[in-house]
């Protein structure tokens, strides 16, 4: 089920719930977890200022751009005509409304609910991201769409499928590297500072590194599971800084990537999905079904 309450978009599945405050010009993911009644007052209200450049790189936004203080790594990366990357992807609206599916790309099914939030950047690119919940299960699926709304080409070098801020640091982190014949051998790492990628630039997921990754939180009682509906290059970024906050970014792989959209053209990238759970061996259910 997916409702607006106060401001806030609650997204839920059977046993969790997303909220996402859309008070200020930046959607903050405010809550991720257990499942929750669609009341603001169970979590803190996050008091965000958009133009107070330390609120910038402390704030857990759903989707960031470039060049304006944001000192972790952002979904997006355009490059404009006048060779500048800069971008500042502000809320437009958001609105429930029925899933798209594209022909040509891999989709999730049994998607009960969708919301899409528009963002709109001063130079004429604006951003869908579409989330989808299922009533049978706990994944979440993000899906994101770059329209050129300007009268200029936008040249795309990185677009997420999902960027996902978690609170904390010290996370530890479950990735399945392997090879031919013995694929998806877990790997186990713990990140207290910088950056941990796992990537594939083969043309193809491959056996080397699965694309789907897991985190434990710090004091063990969390887990999160992300996948890519994808088979060709990707790359899922773990970063931690000093602000105390974990943010995850899952896509196509931005190795050498640049892609031209034109005015009026748009770029769509594929679904990612996740979910939350209190063991890592409950992932494992949605793997199978």
């Amino acid at each position: 089920m997916i409702e607006f309450k106060n401001d806030f978009l609650f997204l839920h599945t059977p046993e969790t719930t997303m909220a996402v405050d859309l008070r200020a010009e930046n959607a903050i993911l405010a809550y991720y977890g257990p499942r929750i009644p669609s009341e603001d007052g169970v979590f803190i209200r996050l008091i965000y200022d958009p133009d107070d450049w330390r609120h910038r790189s402390f704030f857990p936004f759903m989707l960031s751009g470039n060049g304006r203080g944001e000192f972790k790594r952002g979904a997006v990366l355009i490059r404009n005509t006048d060779g500048s990357f800069s971008s500042d992807f502000r809320v437009k609206n958001a609105e429930l409304c029925a899933c798209p599916r594209f022909s040509d790309m891999p989709s999730a099914h049994s998607l009960a609910q969708t919301v899409k939030i528009t963002y709109a950047d001063i130079g004429g690119a604006e951003i869908e991201q579409y989330l989808s919940v299922c009533n049978d299960c706990d994944v979440i699926v993000s899906r994101i769409k770059l329209v050129n709304e300007g009268k200029a080409p936008i040249f795309v070098h990185r677009l997420a499928s999902l960027q996902l801020d978690l609170y904390g640091r010290g996370y530890t982190i479950v990735s399945y590297a392997g090879q031919w014949a013995a694929e998806r051998q877990a790997e186990t790492l713990t990140l207290n500072a910088g950056t941990f990628v796992n990537a594939s630039a083969e043309g193809a997921s491959s056996a080397r590194f699965n694309p789907a990754i897991a985190l434990n939180s710090p004091n063990g009682e969390d887990w999160y599971g992300f996948n890519l509906l994808w088979s060709g290059d990707h790359k899922t970024s773990v970063e931690c800084q000093e602000n105390n906050t974990t943010r995850v970014l899952t896509g196509l792989n931005d190795e050498n990537f640049c892609v031209e959209v034109k005015p009026y053209g748009s770029f769509v990238c594929p679904q990612a999905c996740f979910v939350y759970a209190k063991e890592l061996e409950e992932f494992y259910v949605y793997r199978s079904e």
